[in-house]
């Protein structure tokens, strides 16, 4: 009879895929360059003399534009947050792009030249999508600032790949022994005081819940609107201020889903991102109800649960990916040792044993 093996539960689930994550990042580029979606398509037709001019037209929309110099209140120049915004959505998609087609196994200028021709025709079709809107305009900057540094990123995609595993295994190295005594102390906490953790874990969601609600600008617009469709806010702002709103929001999320982790330190991963994530999402909801009730307040919508869903995540993805590239790492250099001891203070089982008749 053949013994079943235990289930390692940091096995890489699909969602830290590069193809996942590729999808995903391009799905954000897409709603971020074409927010709040207002189209006049049949105004577009009409002005260009029927489908086919329209077509045309549609197709050769791209203009170049002279970059803004206006600051925004927190004193960045309007060129210089957009191109920011351009590189940050940008050179993540070519290499997450280059890095999911790399796995089909195929040559590596035909992975280059297809993540090149799917990064750069995104942008092109964003911008041509922009001239429909009448509150947008495309311009050929913002495509050669997509485009290029999309491209760039795609072609050196695999030694960036390469580069983020051996800073996060040189990382390791030097932090194994601490990070280990503190994953012991915390486990010994959770097993002798369990109630301590969890006491410990209510007062910081507390306190950051509570400093969140304080440091949050209001998003504008009367008491008891309600807008349905996310980040709508944001786009009345410029993109430096978005951005920033954005990753402060996330933050503070991925700390209280730390909290909770801490708590659940006993409990299997994958359950824990399971509480991770209801646990967030909870409390993003209560903060967005707390908004709409209170007279005077901004006005609720969907963006806070999202911005909570996926900064618990990005904890666990990144979370994950760690531990994959760590592990890569130490199977790799399994005799090397460092500072005069080895490398990991005790054995690691990474693989299946086989199977016993």
């Amino acid at each position: 009879m053949r013994k079943a093996h235990p289930v390692d539960p940091w096995r890489r689930p699909w969602w830290t895929r590069a193809g996942v994550f590729a999808v995903a990042w391009g799905a954000l580029v897409v709603y971020g360059s074409l927010l709040p979606f207002r189209f006049d398509g049949p105004g577009f037709v009409r002005d260009a003399g029927g489908f086919g001019p329209a077509l045309i037209t549609w197709i050769t929309s791209p203009r170049w534009a002279l970059g803004s110099n206006h600051a925004s209140s927190l004193g960045v120049q309007a060129w210089v947050s957009d191109l920011a915004l351009n590189l940050v959505l940008y050179v993540p998609l070519g290499v997450l792009v280059r890095l999911a087609l790399h796995r089909s196994g195929g040559r590596a200028w035909v992975e280059v030249a297809a993540a090149s021709a799917i990064v750069a025709g995104l942008s092109w079709t964003l911008e041509c999508t922009q001239a429909v809107a009448p509150l947008r305009y495309a311009t050929i900057n913002d495509f050669l600032a997509n485009a290029l540094p999309g491209i760039a990123a795609a072609v050196l995609a695999l030694r960036i790949s390469r580069g983020l595993r051996r800073l996060v295994f040189g990382v390791y190295r030097l932090a194994a022994h601490p990070l280990h005594r503190v994953s012991d102390l915390v486990r010994d906490a959770a097993r002798r005081r369990p109630a301590l953790l969890f006491c410990l874990a209510a007062v910081n969601l507390a306190a950051l819940t509570a400093a969140y609600v304080i440091m949050a600008q209001p998003h504008g617009g009367s008491s008891g609107e309600v807008n349905l469709l996310p980040f709508d806010w944001h786009f009345h702002r410029s993109y430096d201020v978005a951005m920033w709103g954005i990753a402060r929001t996330m933050m503070v999320y991925g700390l209280i889903g730390g909290v909770i982790s801490l708590a659940l330190v006993r409990v299997d991963v994958r359950q824990v991102f399971l509480w991770v994530l209801g646990g967030v999402t909870l409390i993003a909801v209560l903060v967005e109800w707390a908004r709409y009730v209170t007279p005077g307040s901004a006005r609720a919508d969907v963006t806070e649960p999202l911005l909570a869903v996926a900064a618990a995540g990005l904890l666990f993805a990144i979370l994950f990916l760690l531990v994959h590239a760590v592990r890569g790492s130490c199977r790799r250099k399994a005799e090397q040792p460092y500072q005069g001891h080895e490398r990991r203070r005790r054995p690691h089982r990474y693989v299946a044993p086989p199977r016993s008749g």
